[in-house]
């Protein structure tokens, strides 16, 4: 089975993996390095700050630019400085989102295997605002982007075959009696695209489906956040939602 998960539309499967939260972060080759002070043997992080928002079922910690400008009082942050984690809180955040960023901070320091320490709830504190360039303006609300899940929708089936060296793609009513080993299906949900490959299929036809899933969310003009999961025929069992589809 292969799932293509996008982020902050990751599916409920995936989301558990993660205990209840996930977090991002920026990403690129600078992030991915310590720097080393020359001469001093010393070994420091970039400090990173990550904003907690509750989004669904799922908390989410979002690694978002440093100071001042990116706080707001309607959500709960960490600033992770290596050796010392923060936790700051909006004015007007919730208590589950409080309740969250103190355990993901928790959580940082218990992974530095006792070479770092938690402050709490430290909206007065110095160091913080030294570590965060310096206190400012805070906004009462933030400024992200939300993330909606694609609706759900009455299932349509799609059925790709190759034939005369051609893929050809045809609609089929939505029932697993028209499922066909020799072919490959697009068995599509609306929030969900099921890849169905046959066990008859050609190699073509395999290679060519998730592409063609590609293609037909785009000739749908639905969002890259549609979730797609591949399976193999006889594993229908093992995918969450494939046989309530129908």
């Amino acid at each position: 089975m292969q799932h293509r998960e996008v982020q902050h539309y990751e599916s409920e499967a995936f989301l558990k993996c993660f205990s209840g939260s996930i977090k991002y972060l920026e990403g690129g080759i600078a992030s991915g390095f310590r720097k080393v002070t020359e001469g001093a043997g010393d070994v420091a992080m970039t400090p990173r700050l990550y904003l907690v928002r509750k989004s669904g079922k799922v908390t989410r910690s979002i690694e978002i630019p440093m100071g001042c400008d990116s706080l707001n009082h309607a959500d709960a942050f960490i600033l992770d400085n290596g050796e010392v984690v923060y936790t700051w809180f909006g004015e007007h955040c919730s208590p589950f989102e409080k309740s969250k960023a103190a355990e993901v901070a928790h959580n940082i320091v218990i992974s530095r295997n006792g070479h770092a320490h938690l402050e709490e709830d430290v909206g007065d504190k110095e160091e913080f605002w030294e570590v965060m360039g310096g206190i400012g303006d805070i906004k009462d609300e933030g400024e992200f982007e939300e993330h909606p899940i694609p609706e759900h929708q009455d299932t349509k089936m799609y059925v790709l075959s190759d034939a005369d060296s051609f893929i050809k793609v045809e609609e089929r009513p939505a029932d697993k009696e028209n499922l066909e080993s020799g072919d490959v299906c697009l068995v599509d949900t609306g929030n969900v695209i099921f890849v169905w490959i046959g066990s008859g299929s050609s190699l073509r036809e395999q290679s060519q489906a998730m592409q063609m899933a590609q293609q037909h969310i785009a000739s749908m003009s639905r969002g890259l956040n549609t979730t797609v999961i591949r399976v193999l025929e006889g594993q229908e069992g093992r995918v969450q939602g494939f046989n309530e589809a129908f």
